[in-house]
This record gives C-alpha cells, structure tokens and sequence, in this order.
C-alpha cells in the first residue's frame, strides 16, 4: 500500500509570478522622492509617503504624479523624471529576497516576474543583485509594451492580466498552478481577472498603503516576503 505523502507546494501553486518592484526591488522611497521633486518644481506641495501610498497605481510618469497634476503633458514628465532621478540611489534588494527565492527553488517552485519596467532595466538589475539562478532568460521579465498572447480576452489590454497571460500561454501553466505576488491594489485585481491566486504581501517596500491593499480582496496576505513558502504550502493543503 502506497504511503501518503505529506502535501507540498507541487501539488498546489508550483508557478510564482512576482512583481519586480515593491517585492524583490525596493525602490518605493526613491520613488516617493523623485516624485516630490517633480512637485515641487510645479509649485504644487510635497507630498507624504501616506498619500503617496495611497495614489500609486503605477508609473509614475502614468498615474503617480498625474494624480497631483492633472493634464500635464506625459512626455515633458517623462523628460523630467530623467532630470530628477539624478543623484537618486538605486534601488536594492528588499529585505529576505534571495533567502525566499532559494527556499521557493528548493522546493520546485518556478519563478516569473510580470512588470512595466523596461525589460532591459530589469535583467541588467537582476543580474547586479545576485537574482539570475531564479530568473533565466526565457523568464526574467515581461515588459508592458511587448506583451502578445493569443489568450487576450476582450476587456484585457496591455495590462498586468495580459503580462500574466503571456506567462501562463508562453511556459504552458494551468491556472490553477500558478499564484501572483504582488504589492499594489490595482496590480492584485488584474491577477484577479486572470484567475491565478493572488498574493498581497503589505510590508515597508510595497507600493500602495495596508487600506488599499485589503480592498482588492487578495486571496492572500503577508507581512514578509519571507512568509510566501508558507503560504503556497498552506493553500496546497485546503485545495
């Protein structure tokens, strides 16, 4: 008689698709600085790092800095933030990355990462910091304006959903295998309308606030990337 094994991550979520920053990339406080720099070169007031958390929904040349200044001229921004980020440090690994994404490789789990951030930026970042074991090229990034699949659902554009999509379609992953990490509401409610599981972890390098965070009703929340294993593990369990 065969024994039963004890449940693992295989036998539930064995594809994790993260996002770059605000879960492996901690960039949230340069972000929150170039931001008010560009404010204040507008005579608009800076800013706290609550409502900054509380407005981010994505780029900050798309939604960040618009929010405090409709009708600007998108690509004058974007002339700016180069001027701006200037002099900012660069972004560096949140806290437990590499140690959570060797547990997750020990115990089979894939890794993807799904963001708006050039492609070219995000390999060259992931190499810098130590992360290519866990990211090969044939998943080390999706970039938002190269995203093609033929499973694009009408509603579903150039978005988070349609990154995950590409993933799921290009590495040929069930649905029901595959979990999204991410950090901001609007990122977790386009997972959502793909049908992976999702995962909200709500620390100090995440992007939108603990509030916002809840209102996209993540299947999951954590406090710590570290926290993940455990949870895939769990989910496998109540499957």
């Amino acid at each position: 008689m065969a024994t039963q094994r004890e449940p693992t991550a295989l036998q539930g979520i064995s594809h994790l698709i993260l996002s770059f920053p605000g879960i492996l990339f901690d960039d949230v406080r340069v972000a929150f600085s170039i931001t008010n720099k560009v404010l204040v070169r507008h005579g608009v007031p800076e800013i706290t790092f609550e409502e900054f958390r509380d407005s981010a929904e994505g780029t900050l040349d798309e939604f960040i800095i618009p929010h405090f200044m409709p009708g600007y001229d998108r690509e004058v921004l974007r002339a700016e933030l180069v001027e701006v980020t200037a002099g900012e440090p660069k972004g560096k690994l949140c806290e437990g990355v590499l140690e959570t994404l060797e547990e997750l490789h020990q115990r089979g789990v894939s890794t993807y990462i799904v963001t708006s951030k050039g492609e070219a930026f995000v390999k060259k970042e992931i190499e810098r910091l130590g992360m290519s074991k866990y990211f090969p090229d044939n998943r080390a990034s999706v970039t938002a304006r190269e995203w093609t699949t033929p499973l694009n659902p009408e509603n579903i554009a150039r978005t988070k959903a349609h990154g995950i999509m590409h993933i799921l379609d290009k590495s040929e992953i069930p649905v029901d295998a595959c979990a999204y990490v991410g950090h901001m509401e609007r990122d977790v409610l386009e997972a959502k309308k793909v049908g992976v599981t999702t995962i909200a972890v709500d620390w100090e390098h995440s992007y939108n606030s603990p509030r916002r965070l809840s209102q996209a009703e993540p299947d999951v929340i954590v406090h710590h990337i570290k926290d993940i294993p455990r949870a895939i593990a769990t989910l496998a369990t109540t499957r």
